[in-house]
C-alpha cells in the first residue's frame, strides 16, 4: 500500500468533515472581527478576521469543485499567515507560535508527504524571518532578544520539525503495514464470503446480491439458469474426488469462455452452475441455453480418462422486484422435474410447475412445523432369522399424519428434511425416541434384540454427534452391541478422513455400522474395503427382479463378499414365500421385509404403511 493511496484514503474519509469545519471556522472568524471592534485590541485584527471569514466562506460555496487537500492546503495557509501577523505586530506571540505548531501538525497527519515538507520549510523560513524581523526591531512589542537567543528558537523550532516529521511519519508507516494487513483479511474474508475457491467463481450469495442489486433496479427480461452436472456423486465414487474437482474447474472454465460477457455466471453449489442473463424472451433463453449446451457437447480428457459432461437445466424468468429466494425456488422446481423425469432437455418453470411449486412449499412450511414440535410417529420393522423364526433386530422407521395434508410418504418428507437442512434436528428426535423405546422393544422381542437407525450423512459429520449418541447410550443404559446406525454410500462424498474417524468414536462406544442400499452405488465393493462396517443389507430392488441366473450369480457374490469379510448380511423388502426361498437358497438368512410383518407402533402394536 502506497503513501498516495494512504493519503487519498485518509482524504476520502475526512472530507465531509473539512466540509463541516470550513463553516465553522468561517463563522468564528467572523464573530471574532465583530468582537474586535468592540475591543481594546487594533482594528486591523479585526479586518484580518473578516477577510479570512470571507475566504473560508467562498470556499465552503465552491467546496464541490476544490480538491479535499487543496482545502486542507488553504486553511494551512490561512493559519501560517494568521500566526505570522500574530507575530509581527506583537501582543499575540504565543498564539502565533501555537497556531505554526498547530498548522504544521495538521499539514504533516493529513498532506502527502512532499506537500507536509513544503508546508514545515514555508513555516520555518517565516519563523527564521521572524527572529530577523524582531532583532531588527520591526516587531512592535516584540521579545527584544539577542540574535543568538532567536537563533536558539529558531534551532529548537527546526528540532521540533524533525521531530515531528519523523515520529508521525514512523507511525504512519506502522499504520500502512496494519491498514494493509487488515486490507488483506477483508479482501480474504469477502473472497471466502462470496466466491467458490475451486472454480473461482462468485457463489450463491455473491449471485444472490447481484441479483437482488438488479432487481433494486426494476430490470425486466432476466432469467436464471441452472445447470446441474449430471452424475458428479457417481464420478467421485468411481474415480476419485481429485477428479470431480478437474471436471469442476474444466467445466467452469468451459461455462465462462462460452458465456463471454453475456451473462453472469456463479456456481451455486456442489455441482450446480448458475446463469443470469438478459434476453427479449423465453424462447431466446431456450435457444441459447441449448446452444450452449451443444457447444459444450465434447468430452473432456482429464487424468487420462475421456469424461462427457451432461447436465440437467432448468430456467425460471423472474418478475420485476421478485426476492431472489422466490426466483431460486422456482428454478429449483423446475430443476427437480428434469431430474425426478430424466429430461435432457431444458426445462422451463411453468403454471404447471408452479402448482408443484406451491404444494411443494407447502409441504416444506409443515415440515417445519411438524419436526419444531417433534409430531413424527416411530414404527419398528422386524428383522427375522428365517433359520429359527426369532426377531434379531428392529429397524426405527419414521411415518408422519399431517393434519392438513394426511398421511405423507416417507419419501416426501424426508426428501424436504433434507432439503430444508434439518436431518440433525429430525434425526436426533429420531435417536432420542427410539433409544427411550429400546427396554420396551426388548420386552417385546427378547433382551438380545438390536436395534437399527438410519442415520444421514449431514447428522453423522455434525458436530457432537458422538458425543449426542453417547449421552443417549448412558441415559438409557443400553448394551454395547444393541444399536446399528444404517448409513448410505451418500456418507462417502464427504471428507473421508472425517467420516472414518467418526467411525471409530461410534465403533468404540459399542455402534456396529451397517451399510444400507448396498448394490445401488457404483463403488459399493470399494466401500467394503475402506469403511469398518458390521453388516450389509441388500437392497429390495434385487430382491424385486424376477429371479433369472445373473441375478443369482448377483447375489451369490455379494453373500461370498460379506462371508469374506465377516459381515452380516440382510435382505431388505422380502415380501412373497418366492422372494424369501431365493434369498436363502444364497445363504442370506436375516430377513426384513412384509414377509414377516409390516412396521409396527410399538405402543399399539399395529401394522402402520
Amino acid at each position: 500500500m502506497s503513501q498516495v493511496f494512504y493519503n487519498k484514503r485518509i482524504l476520502s474519509r475526512i472530507e465531509e468533515r473539512v466540509n463541516l469545519i470550513i463553516p465553522i471556522a468561517s463563522l468564528v472568524a467572523l464573530l471574532s472581527s465583530v468582537a474586535i471592534l468592540y475591543s481594546t485590541i487594533p482594528v486591523r485584527f479585526a479586518y484580518i478576521d473578516a477577510v479570512v471569514a470571507l475566504i473560508f466562506a467562498t470556499v465552503y460555496f465552491v467546496r464541490h469543485v476544490i480538491h479535499t487537500e487543496t482545502k486542507l492546503m488553504i486553511i494551512i495557509s490561512i493559519g501560517y499567515g494568521v500566526g505570522f501577523l500574530s507575530f509581527a505586530d506583537g501582543g499575540f506571540s504565543s498564539a502565533g507560535l501555537t497556531i505554526f505548531m498547530m498548522c504544521n501538525v495538521l499539514a504533516v497527519l493529513m498532506l502527502s508527504r512532499k506537500r507536509g515538507f513544503l508546508s514545515s520549510g514555508i513555516s520555518f523560513v517565516l519563523f527564521l524571518m521572524l527572529g530577523l524581523m524582531d532583532y531588527w526591531g520591526w516587531i512592535r512589542n516584540g521579545y527584544g532578544i539577542t540574535l543568538a537567543k532567536w537563533a536558539v528558537n529558531v534551532l529548537m523550532y527546526f528540532l521540533f520539525l524533525i521531530f515531528l516529521h519523523t515520529s508521525v511519519y514512523a507511525i504512519k508507516e506502522y499504520l500502512l503495514e496494519i491498514i494493509g494487513k487488515l486490507e488483506l483479511n477483508v479482501q480474504k474474508s469477502h473472497y471466502l464470503a462470496y466466491f467458490d475457491r475451486l472454480t473461482d467463481l462468485p457463489n450463491y450469495e455473491c449471485l444472490k446480491e447481484h441479483i437482488n442489486e438488479e432487481h433494486g433496479q426494476k430490470l425486466s427480461s432476466q432469467y436464471l439458469v441452472v445447470l446441474n452436472l449430471r452424475n458428479l456423486r457417481t464420478v467421485n465414487s468411481v474415480y476419485n474426488e481429485s477428479f470431480g474437482d478437474a471436471m469442476l474447474i474444466e467445466t467452469a472454465s468451459v461455462l465462462r469462455r462460452l458465456i463471454g460477457g453475456d451473462g453472469y455466471l456463479a456456481r451455486v453449489s456442489g455441482n450446480e452452475f448458475a446463469l443470469w442473463i438478459r434476453l427479449s424472451e423465453e424462447a431466446s433463453v431456450v435457444e441459447y441455453t441449448n446452444h450452449l449446451l451443444t457447444q459444450f457437447g465434447e468430452k473432456f480428457e482429464l487424468e487420462g480418462v475421456r469424461k462427457k459432461a451432461e447436465f440437467y437445466c432448468a430456467v425460471a424468468r423472474s418478475g420485476i422486484g421478485e426476492d431472489f429466494s422466490i426466483l431460486y425456488k422456482k428454478v429449483q422446481t423446475a430443476l427437480a422435474y428434469a431430474k425426478r423425469n430424466g429430461i435432457n432437455e431444458v426445462v422451463v418453470f411453468n403454471q404447471k410447475l408452479e402448482a408443484a411449486y406451491v404444494e411443494r412449499e407447502r409441504l416444506h412450511d409443515r415440515v417445519k412445523v411438524a419436526v419444531d414440535e417433534d409430531v413424527f410417529t416411530l414404527v419398528y420393522q422386524k428383522q427375522v432369522n428365517s433359520n429359527t423364526g426369532q426377531v434379531v433386530g428392529v429397524e426405527a422407521l419414521s411415518r408422519w399424519e399431517d393434519v392438513e395434508l394426511g398421511q405423507v410418504s416417507p419419501a416426501l418428507f424426508i426428501d424436504a428434511i433434507e432439503i430444508l437442512n434439518l436431518d440433525v434436528i429430525f434425526g436426533q428426535h429420531v435417536l432420542r425416541r427410539s433409544f427411550a423405546d429400546y427396554r420396551l422393544l426388548q420386552e417385546k422381542y427378547g433382551s438380545e434384540v438390536k436395534l437399527a437407525v438410519n442415520i444421514s450423512p449431514k447428522q453423522l459429520i455434525s458436530e457432537h454427534f458422538t458425543d449426542y449418541v453417547g449421552g443417549l447410550i448412558d441415559q438409557y443404559a443400553i448394551e454395547h452391541g444393541r444399536i446399528s446406525f444404517e448409513i448410505t454410500e451418500d456418507v462417502m462424498i464427504h471428507e473421508q478422513t472425517l467420516v472414518k474417524s467418526v467411525f471409530e468414536q461410534l465403533k468404540h462406544m459399542g455402534i456396529r455400522i451397517s451399510l444400507d442400499d448396498f448394490g445401488t452405488g457404483y463403488s459399493s465393493l470399494n466401500h467394503l474395503v475402506s469403511l469398518d462396517i458390521d453388516a450389509v443389507k441388500i437392497d429390495k430392488t434385487f430382491i424385486w427382479q424376477h429371479n433369472t441366473p445373473r441375478l443369482r450369480t448377483m447375489l451369490e457374490m455379494i453373500r461370498r463378499l460379506t462371508d469374506a469379510y465377516g459381515l452380516e448380511l440382510v435382505a431388505e423388502g422380502v415380501e412373497t414365500e418366492e422372494q424369501l426361498e431365493n434369498i436363502r437358497s444364497i445363504g442370506c438368512y436375516i430377513i426384513q421385509g412384509y414377509y414377516y410383518g409390516k412396521p409396527e407402533r410399538l405402543e399399539e402394536g399395529k401394522e402402520f404403511k
